[in-house]
């Protein structure tokens, strides 16, 4: 078989394994349902329409590549029996690997950006929509085998074309989607082109040669392991804040990939304040107090939502069988919910702190206090439910994730969350900004304490009494189904 056609027929099972038939189908309707109203504007407004749409895809973007490129695998279990025994080329898979998880982000820009697309640059739209939607997937494919060190490097220039985007759009390569032109399509190949020079193209052919050796285990450093506390609870908190990641390792010429653990809440928790330091500078510096406000809020809800959803593929049943089951899905709940306070607190004090200036921000840390009550334990669930492979030896996922409705539903559940917890601070923005409107600040104030109360009583409902019993065993039994052990 000729390579071309062999990288479109793996191409082909990377997305069957990646997407479910109904998935597609509700993607595509997805994709013309945004595209059809962009489609009846004026041409006189399209572009302008494109141009300001831009902002908001490129802060979104930056937000599914960053949990692509932190939470990428670097093989999966039916890759190392199935294709990696097979004498296929190592280059051949790798690039079937972009190419199959490449459609997700062409449809998100095209659901953004469809305005701008007429007969005149249409082939340049096609160019720039394909370049930058083979970028970020091979973002993410880079980064599945790189430390986590690397797989910021990866994420970094995603990061600066979206920051651009804000500062100054024409520079960024992302605005040949909103004004097509040979430039801007040459650009965003060239960025294509980058990452496939950036590749680990010796981690990749090792893989193919011997891919259990490279998903090898730890290497020795003569380093002694810590014990576990002898309390229950202590092994449960000690192992909840010892979060995995996959680290890369060379001896005698050889990559060794493995997993291991770090301390979470001693590198996050710097990280989350150095963000909400961040945030703060920049409000301060361009005066943007809602826009910024909003937009450090939404990222922060949904990298937090990603990292609890997708935690419970690091779970084992086993150890919750071996106690009692209830108990022990009770103190895990409790230990997330802790941890998650602890890492986002920062953000909480920052929202406050920003209030001084621009009041409804306040109302932006108690969505982040409901966030922290519900979401370790609602996400659990719905993790459960939409069916996240188990992670297992060697840091190997069962499977790929595969994008179905349960998953997309999941992640509606999660939104929608977000959407009826933030929206007093929408309420205090337009009161805030509209004499005519003084009278939603007090319907905020209302809605923002019962959010808060129910937040916290269903908090106390699952982790703090018998009456989450259902809820947990329930979830127990899905992972089963789901093949964990």
């Amino acid at each position: 078989m000729a390579g071309p056609a062999r990288v479109l027929k793996l191409s082909l099972y990377y997305m069957l394994q990646s997407y479910s038939k109904q998935a597609l189908a509700f993607i595509l309707a997805s994709t013309v349902a945004a595209a059809l109203p962009q489609a009846l504007t004026p041409p006189a407004y399209r572009g302008d329409l494109a141009k300001a749409l831009l902002p908001a895809m490129a802060a979104l973007l930056t937000v599914v590549a960053a949990i692509s490129v932190f939470t990428s695998a670097a093989a999966f279990k039916a890759d190392v029996d199935f294709i990696y025994s097979t004498p296929a080329d190592p280059r051949e898979v790798y690039s079937a690997r972009i190419i199959g998880g490449a459609p997700l982000y062409a449809a998100f820009m095209l659901s953004y950006t469809f305005s701008a697309v007429d007969v005149g640059n249409a082939v340049w739209y096609a160019v720039a929509l394909v370049s930058l939607s083979l970028a970020f997937s091979a973002a993410g494919a880079n980064a599945a085998l790189l430390s986590p060190a690397g797989r910021a490097l990866s994420l970094l220039p995603l990061a600066i074309a979206s920051a651009l985007v804000y500062l100054s759009p024409e520079i960024s390569p992302l605005y040949g989607l909103a004004a097509p032109a040979p430039l801007y399509s040459a650009y965003a190949a060239g960025l294509f082109g980058a990452y496939l020079l950036a590749a680990p193209w010796r981690t990749i052919e090792e893989l193919s040669r011997n891919a259990y050796g490279v998903l090898g285990q730890e290497p020795q450093t003569g380093e002694s392991k810590s014990r576990l506390p002898d309390s229950f609870w202590g092994v449960v908190w000690t192992t909840t804040v010892r979060a995995p990641f996959t680290a890369r390792a060379s001896a005698r010429g050889t990559v060794v990939i493995y997993q291991r653990t770090f301390n979470a809440l001693k590198y996050l928790t710097p990280a989350s304040l150095a963000g909400a330091t961040a945030y703060l500078v920049a409000a301060l510096w361009t005066k943007h107090y809602a826009a910024s406000s909003v937009m450090a809020a939404y990222v922060v809800y949904m990298a937090f939502a990603s990292a609890a959803a997708l935690g419970v593929a690091n779970e084992r049943l086993w150890i919750s069988l071996a106690a009692d089951p209830l108990r022990y899905l009770r103190y895990r709940a409790l230990a997330r919910t802790l941890l998650s306070a602890l890492v986002l607190s920062p953000w909480i004090a920052a929202f406050a702190l920003a209030s001084l200036l621009y009041p409804p921000a306040l109302y932006l840390s108690a969505f982040l206090a409901s966030s922290v009550l519900v979401l370790p334990s609602l996400s659990w669930i719905a993790a459960a439910y939409s069916g996240i492979p188990q992670i297992r030896e060697l840091g190997l996922a069962q499977r790929p994730q595969r994008i179905s409705l349960r998953n997309l539903l999941m992640v509606a559940t999660i939104v929608l969350f977000m959407a009826l917890n933030i929206a007093p601070f929408f309420l205090s923005a337009i009161a805030y900004s509209a004499d005519a409107f003084r009278g939603l600040s007090s319907a905020a104030e209302v809605y923002a304490a019962v959010s808060l109360a129910a937040s916290l009583l269903a908090f106390c409902l699952l982790v703090c009494s018998e009456a989450g019993r259902p809820v947990w065993m329930w979830a127990v039994n899905k992972l089963s189904e789901n093949g964990y052990v």
